[in-house]
């Protein structure tokens, strides 16, 4: 799995300047408010420190028109690489374009779907966008069938020297795995952020609260009976959830005009959660860790975005 995220990296970088990009942007992240592949096997909160990587980039075509593309090593939706034909009018935008899973599980390497974006603005004043990515498939059936999903709903509305936002962020991975059965990983974040900037300041500051909702959830069926009885087909569940407070710190610090650092983190100010067993009708509370530094739930990224343009002159 290693080998195969640092290939797509290395693809994307070496395509670059085919594209003749006009942006570059790699972040790594790492984070401990997630749960592990398999299923828990007690109610304690696991000590794991997933890491993850988005590369992302972005070039201008001509003036209102521009192509994304984007990788992500995301610890919800896994590995996923999508690319985006954008059109930017004045009061507003659209876009579509290919999207694909790669290598998330050894029985399927390549799993098709489709990305969307759409905006609608009052410049200075507000602005709605909605982005979608779903996979094209059939039904999961066969074990490592597997779909991804993401979607984005944003209202902003701007005060002086800040951008601010209501937002909801949701992401789906659902595989089929043997020795689990159907396995749903879906996280929702509800959000209000307000980005702060100030003219000839090269930094900005982003201050947000979010609500997270994450859960997985395992669903086996059960056959019963025999080929002289009537056959019973029953379903057995495990789900787990843990709902989180966060506070989102992020900032992003212009060095010159080819190059931008951005750092960005959320930290827990609050979690609470809970297992529920379909087989038994039974329920326990999800404990978390107690003792420093497993105790400090938190995600965090370090980044910075590249233009190549700028870098040229």
């Amino acid at each position: 799995m290693k080998r195969s995220l640092l290939t797509a990296v290395i693809l994307l970088i070496t395509i670059v300047p085919g594209l003749g990009a006009l942006e570059l942007g790699i972040a790594f992240d790492m984070g401990n408010i997630s749960f592990p592949a398999a299923p828990l096997t007690s109610s304690e909160f696991p000590s794991a420190y997933p890491w993850g990587i988005a590369v992302d980039v972005r070039q201008m075509v001509t003036d209102g028109m521009e192509v994304q593309l984007n990788y992500r090593n995301d610890r919800v939706v896994n590995h996923l690489v999508s690319s985006t034909f954008l059109y930017n009018g004045e009061f507003f935008s659209i876009g579509a374009g290919p999207a694909f899973g790669v290598f998330n599980s050894s029985q399927v390497a390549l799993q098709p779907g489709m990305a969307t974006e759409f905006k609608v603005s009052w410049p200075g004043k507000f602005f709605l966008s909605f982005d979608m990515l779903s996979s094209i498939g059939f039904r999961l059936s066969n074990p490592g069938d597997y779909s991804q999903g993401a979607n984005n709903l944003t209202l902003g509305f701007y005060v002086p020297n800040a951008i601010c936002t209501l937002g909801m962020d949701q992401k789906v991975y659902t595989e089929v795995v043997a020795a689990h059965g159907e396995g749903t990983d879906k996280q929702t974040d509800f959000s209000f952020k307000a980005d702060i900037f100030q003219k000839n300041v090269p930094y900005r500051i982003l201050i947000g609260l979010i609500y997270r909702q994450h859960s997985k959830h395992y669903i086996r069926s059960v056959i019963t009976g025999t080929a002289f009885e009537d056959l019973a087909i029953t379903t057995q569940g495990i789900k787990e959830t843990l709902n989180s407070i966060l506070l989102q710190s992020k900032v992003t610090f212009t060095l010159n005009p080819a190059l931008t650092f951005v750092v960005n983190a959320h930290t827990n100010l609050f979690s609470f959660g809970k297992i529920v067993n379909d087989a038994d009708d039974t329920s326990e509370l999800l404990s978390l860790p107690s003792t420093a530094p497993d105790s400090f739930l938190f995600e965090a990224s370090l980044g910075f975005i590249l233009n190549l343009d700028a870098l040229k002159n």
